[in-house]
């Protein structure tokens, strides 16, 4: 595999586990990008499938840069930290392991983030499903795809610049608030101090608050760049009804923030 010479202008972080039936697509979802200047830094984090060597085929073809880290299962905020002390582009970007970026979504980013000289860029998805009973049943499985739609619309027009902290204010008060980390699109320098807590549900949230309120300036546009694959047995899926765990998670984020 050949790798770029240039110093990436984005770091594109996957962190992977027991995904073989996906990953492959998400990858190719970057290699397929217009943006050109980019690195792939991809976690296996303990799969016990045959995700690693999905992950090592895949990544054959590839001229840029690729980095694959293993390493014992320790939960997708693990496999970011360790993705992130990889990453040496200007502008980090977190993809899930079974989603799909269109194909040019680094370029709006990055354009969009270097001509406003942003920290970040805060933008929309849709959502779709491979298997229409992924949710239970075909009407079941729709509905969840238009409740993800919902929930992955900015609902603004053109692009909105504030501080992090602001922007944070209105889209809680105008209910437009998605903590989602892969609808978002960071400058590396405005991470080099935030880490992903291990061991909590709602992970998200809470980097993506302590990111926002340190953030100076921020751009929400309402591009749809993200494809949100609706399946039934993804991490939150399995996670949903931990009861315990998403007590302690909830009681974790608030006393940071207390």
């Amino acid at each position: 595999m050949e790798a770029d010479t240039k110093t990436p202008l984005v770091s594109v972080i996957i962190p992977a586990y027991n995904v073989e039936s996906y990953i492959e697509e998400t990858i190719l979802s970057v290699k397929n990008q217009t943006l050109s200047n980019w690195e792939l830094i991809i976690v296996d984090d303990g799969s016990t499938d045959k995700t690693y060597a999905v992950i090592c085929k895949t990544i054959e073809s590839i001229r840029q840069h690729v980095t694959v880290l293993r390493q014992e299962n320790r939960g997708q905020s693990a496999a970011r930290n360790a993705g992130m002390q990889q990453a040496i582009g200007t502008y980090i970007y977190f993809l899930d392991s079974d989603d799909r970026l269109t194909k040019d979504a680094l370029s709006v980013l990055c354009t969009t983030a270097e001509r406003h000289n942003l920290d970040a860029v805060l933008f929309s998805a849709v959502a779709f499903a491979d298997d229409m009973q992924a949710a239970g049943s075909e009407k079941d499985t729709r509905d969840r795809i238009a409740e993800y739609e919902r929930y992955c619309d900015r609902k603004i027009e053109g692009l909105q610049i504030s501080t992090g902290r602001n922007a944070f204010i209105s889209m809680v008060n105008d209910g437009k608030y998605i903590p989602s980390v892969p609808f978002a699109f960071y400058k590396r320098s405005l991470l080099e101090d935030k880490r992903f807590v291990d061991g909590i549900l709602f992970e998200d949230n809470l980097f993506t608050m302590e990111v926002l309120f340190d953030a100076k300036k921020i751009g929400i546009i309402n591009e749809k760049l993200y494809e949100r694959r609706i399946r039934s047995n993804s991490i939150m899926q399995m996670s949903i009804f931990d009861y315990t765990k998403r007590f302690t998670s909830r009681f974790v984020i608030t006393d940071v923030f207390r």
